[in-house]
């Protein structure tokens, strides 16, 4: 029986149904016509490709475009006036990021956030090493092979951001300390000082000011001022 069949037949089926169906409704299953079970098709599986081992001359094959020799890289900044440093002897682990970390170190501490490697006038993410750098871009410009010692030289162009400048390192606390210590003192006040200004009458002229000013009756300004000066008498006087 086929699909298209198997649907006619349902469909015939339902058309001799009563077109409204009560709540209540039972049918004996005994009562359906014999038949045996449809089971849909299986899908056919896809067939999936084994991967075969790498074969010892394609191993071979990549040790030999591996470099045997250390890697010497230039870092060549694009704008005059920068320095343009040479890393001999480099593995072909080191990453783009150790290659910034050194310029910046060499050229007298640049910010490394802001200096750009580029290889063949494109960004190159810091996370990829020398190896990926050589893989993708092989006999790119600005690659050549040395016959001695199979050394391969790698050069890279550098762009310094705006605000690359020499990084200026903070001020420890001991050095502040060191600062302060040093710096002039500042110039005491010349004239009466301590009890001299205390037995003055200007004092407590203008103390009496000052209450007046702040609780505005002359009256308790005196007698505070009466207060505090003979608090004041009175500690004096005991020996």
């Amino acid at each position: 029986m086929t699909e298209l069949s198997f649907a006619k037949q349902f469909l015939t089926a339902l058309d001799a149904k009563p077109v409204k169906i009560s709540s209540d409704n039972v049918v004996d299953a005994k009562t359906y016509p014999a038949q045996s079970a449809y089971i849909l098709p299986r899908l056919p599986n896809a067939k999936r490709r084994r991967t075969e081992p790498a074969t010892d001359a394609q191993s071979a094959t990549t040790d030999a475009t591996a470099p045997s020799g250390g890697l010497t890289v230039t870092l060549k900044p694009m704008k005059a006036g920068n320095p343009t440093i040479t890393l001999p002897s480099q593995a072909p682990t080191t990453s783009v990021y150790d290659l910034k970390t050194a310029y910046a170190t060499q050229a007298g501490g640049l910010d490394t956030s802001k200096i750009k490697i580029l290889r063949s006038r494109k960004p190159v993410p810091d996370s990829k090493s020398l190896a990926d750098v050589l893989a993708e871009g092989g006999g790119a410009e600005g690659t050549s092979e040395k016959d001695l010692a199979k050394e391969i030289v790698v050069e890279f162009s550098v762009m310094l951001m705006p605000g690359a400048a020499a990084v200026t390192s903070p001020v420890s606390e001991k050095d502040k300390m060191d600062i302060d210590s040093t710096a002039p003192a500042a110039p005491v006040a010349q004239g009466a000082s301590g009890v001299e200004v205390l037995k003055a009458e200007e004092f407590w002229g203008d103390l009496k000011g000052f209450l007046m000013q702040r609780i505005r009756d002359e009256g308790e300004s005196e007698k505070l001022v009466k207060v505090f000066r003979g608090a004041w008498e009175s500690s004096t006087a005991r020996p």
